[in-house]
């Protein structure tokens, strides 16, 4: 056991990384470690003072994104083209961010107008991703002019193309031939239902035929060079879309600097509403730092106030006058929940975390904590 489980320090993180709403986030509670000095520490209590006035609000912003965040942004610094199911993520990373800045634009205390400065206006991006695509990563007829056109003469041929077979369909001549009377399509291109070993009896190519081998679909010699045209809009298509996909990389390229920022920027806010969040419940304050002198005021286990426990607050005084903590009573008489109580508020306070005491609580900034 090593000497901060003595102290149930472990139990304290575990609810801490819950309270975080990315793995980003959540990794980093994890290894909550003690800041280099009592300045650190008090900018960290500030800090998440700022942000409990932030969920006083009744705002709470989401960072699940950043789950995702390093298998588009890897690309993304490559220039390599990106899919749209990557850029449907890069779309709820635009969200979350414009999310975030805009709550946090709801107050004007410093760290609050640090963090919201640093956070890359995503209207632009999520208005480019937008106009390339549906919410549900749908590449849109109408992303750009040319598309828009191929897609237009695309489904007027196919229109056309299928009123020529329909009527091929209903001629009497081709009554033993075909196995159905319905036109579908194979490989990309129209084609109509003939009985297995009637095709030499069809003017036509053939492209499949059924897993029972009693069909073969073919394609007929009226609609060839249809078809062939159809085939070359698909293809016209496909590189347009490629060509925008590509215009549209470059463009995230070229602010991937702001986009990383933000990142970061996100993933400190997700950790500061999550220590945020546990101060609340720990009905938590930020304590005073002093040289040689402890006074806790009311100070309660946070374990026992995080699972909603009765739990006995005491006032703690050591100073250089008074320098023994002396502690006595039965068995189970909470004389060990006090010591960690007291080795908690000290922990927490040199990570820079609210302590479960009442404000006008203080505490030297212990480094490193001893626990016996």
């Amino acid at each position: 056991m090593s000497e901060l489980e003595k102290i149930d320090w472990p139990q304290i993180l575990d609810r801490l990384e819950k309270l975080a709403t990315s793995e980003m986030g959540r990794s980093q509670l994890r290894k909550t470690e003690a800041l280099d000095k009592p300045s650190s520490a008090l900018d960290s209590l500030q800090i998440i003072s700022e942000f409990q006035a932030v969920i006083e609000l009744g705002q709470r912003p989401f960072m699940e994104s950043l789950d995702l965040y390093s298998t588009w942004f890897t690309r993304l610094e490559k220039r390599a083209n990106l899919k749209t199911l990557e850029l449907k993520d890069i779309r709820h990373f635009c969200i979350e961010a414009l999310a975030l800045h805009e709550i946090l634009g709801n107050l004007s205390s410093p760290w609050i107008v640090h963090y919201q400065k640093q956070i890359l206006p995503a209207e632009e991006p999520l208005s480019a991703i937008d106009n390339l695509m549906t919410p549900d990563g749908q590449i849109r007829n109408d992303a750009s002019k040319e598309l828009f056109r191929l897609y237009k003469e695309k489904e007027s041929l196919g229109r056309d193309i299928q009123l020529l077979l329909d009527q091929l369909v209903t001629q009497h001549e081709l009554e033993g031939i075909l196995q159905d009377r319905y036109v579908t399509t194979r490989e990309g291109r129209w084609v109509l239902p003939i009985k297995s070993g009637m095709q030499s009896r069809f003017a036509g190519i053939i492209h499949a035929s059924s897993q029972s081998k009693q069909t073969v679909f073919m394609e007929p010699k009226e609609v060839v060079l249809q078809n062939n045209r159809l085939r070359e809009l698909e293809v016209a298509i496909e590189e347009e879309i490629e060509r925008l996909l590509k215009d549209l990389t470059e463009y995230l390229s070229s602010i991937a600097d702001e986009i990383k920022q933000t990142k970061e920027v996100m993933k400190e806010c997700d950790i500061r509403f999550a220590q945020a969040h546990l101060a609340n419940q720990m009905q938590a304050s930020s304590p005073l730092f002093t040289e040689n002198e402890i006074e806790l005021i009311e100070v309660r286990h946070p374990v026992f106030v995080l699972k909603h426990e009765q739990v006995v607050a005491n006032n703690v005084k050591l100073n250089i006058r008074e320098r023994i903590l002396l502690l006595s009573g039965p068995n189970a008489g909470g004389k060990t929940v006090l010591l960690k109580a007291i080795g908690l508020a000290a922990q927490m306070a040199r990570c820079g975390l609210p302590i479960c005491a009442q404000p006008g609580s203080k505490l030297p900034f212990f480094s490193p904590l001893t626990v016996a």
